[in-house]
């Protein structure tokens, strides 16, 4: 009496296979498990019919008693059965959505800049992401807070320092892009409180050839001299000036040129000596003079890249298009080209 075959196949081994339906993942079948494939599951449908041919081969082939032709003809169909899963998966494969490949995300543009200049970097930033370039990130501070963050790894694409010192450390113990570029310039002015009356009085006779300065500055802010580049452009120009002996007793150094020109605009302080871009935004100020370049070294914002992408390099070159010099110069910096002229 022959034996008919299974009607529903019993797996002999484990066999795994990945379905098609939406949040399924690898699934098994183990051994002895009766398994009912989905339709849908093409590629586990195809092996398992291969396995139902051989199960019901090796039971007619059994019934008949000739066990050594069912496992030669086993053995002689194993080639066939990962090659009808390849078929299968290829099949599901050719069924499957192209999909267009991924665009390359746009990672911000890390920009650390001088407290002076990070108003006007703030405006450029947002015109360039405008155009749909790419995000940029500003940080402003003194440019020797930003060269310290910097050196102790902080993540940066671009440094622009309000003195070729700061570019320099940073340049000595930081991989960049090439060296660094004088982008901008500006020039100290001396400012008192705008609502001073007493002060606006006397600057009618304020005289930059004085041997001393005026007597009402009993208190001066300037940024601090021993590292921030404004202060140090401020004491040098006091020193040129033979003033420096009489006023450091009455100095009130700030963290950066920023917060100098804050105390000026409280009333904190009588005079302040500050970046004329600071002062010439403020209307709680009144500038009185301008410090002539020659007392003290020259004022340049030398720019750092450190990251070679498309979108950094993008941005360097905005900040050096025409666009960007007009937007410099009406907020009172001078730029520099590639000459090494400062034009305004």
């Amino acid at each position: 009496m022959q034996t008919k075959g299974p009607s529903v196949w019993t797996a002999p081994f484990f066999i795994f296979w990945r379905s098609k339906r939406p949040g399924a993942g690898v699934r098994s079948i183990a051994a002895g498990q009766t398994v009912k494939v989905p339709r849908h599951d093409v590629a586990g449908e195809g092996i398992l019919q291969s396995m139902r041919g051989l199960d019901h081969m090796m039971g007619r082939e059994k019934s008949r008693g000739c066990w050594s032709v069912a496992l030669a003809r086993v053995f002689a169909m194993i080639p066939i059965i990962p090659m009808t899963a390849m078929i299968m998966m290829i099949m599901m494969g050719c069924d499957e959505e192209v999909r267009p490949s991924a665009v390359r995300e746009l990672k911000p543009v890390m920009v650390f800049v001088a407290a002076s200049a990070g108003d006007v970097f703030e405006d450029l930033g947002a015109r360039f992401a405008s155009t749909g370039a790419g995000e940029v990130v500003i940080n402003s501070a003194g440019s020797s807070t930003l060269g310290r963050q910097i050196i102790a790894g902080a993540p940066v694409d671009v440094f622009i320092s309000a003195d070729r010192d700061w570019a320099r450390v940073v340049q000595d113990q930081i991989p960049c892009v090439g060296d660094a570029e004088d982008l901008l310039g500006n020039e100290l002015v001396m400012v008192i409180p705008s609502d001073d009356e007493a002060g606006s009085a006397s600057i009618s006779g304020f005289d930059l050839d004085a041997p001393e300065p005026p007597p009402s500055w009993r208190r001066v802010a300037i940024a601090d001299p021993s590292h921030v580049p404004a202060g140090r452009y401020a004491r040098e120009a006091l020193e040129s000036l033979g003033w420096w002996g009489a006023i450091s007793g009455r100095v009130i150094p700030a963290s950066d040129v920023r917060a100098a020109l804050r105390l000026v605009e409280l009333g904190e302080v009588d005079a302040g000596i500050v970046y004329r871009t600071d002062a010439m935004m403020n209307d709680s100020v009144e500038i009185i003079a301008t410090v002539p370049a020659l007392l003290h070294e020259t004022i340049v914002y030398p720019i750092l890249q450190f990251e070679r992408r498309p979108e950094v390099d993008a941005f360097i070159r905005f900040l050096k298009s025409d666009d960007a010099g007009s937007i410099f110069e009406r907020r009172g910096f001078s730029v520099v080209s590639n000459s090494g002229e400062a034009r305004s």
